[in-house]
């Protein structure tokens, strides 16, 4: 069950549909589009900045070091 604070991709969608009037199905095609674009631009190192939200990118994880839990 999703948290009612949890806002996902249908809930985002009904809400540009109700707002602007466009189609569901070509609202669908321009989030799918806007999504792969930024992960583009992000996977080319690129940060990524949404007026009015913040900056988007990608940061290097140090790897953990493992553990046997059974010894």
């Amino acid at each position: 069950m999703k948290s009612e604070k949890t806002v996902g991709h249908v809930d985002i969608i009904s809400a540009l549909h109700q707002k602007t009037g466009i189609p569901i199905k070509a609202l669908n095609g321009v989030h799918s589009a806007y999504v792969e674009t930024l992960l583009g631009y992000l996977m080319q190192g690129k940060n990524v900045t949404i007026n009015g939200l913040g900056t988007v990118k990608i940061l290097p994880v140090p790897m953990k070091k493992g553990r046997n839990p059974s010894t």
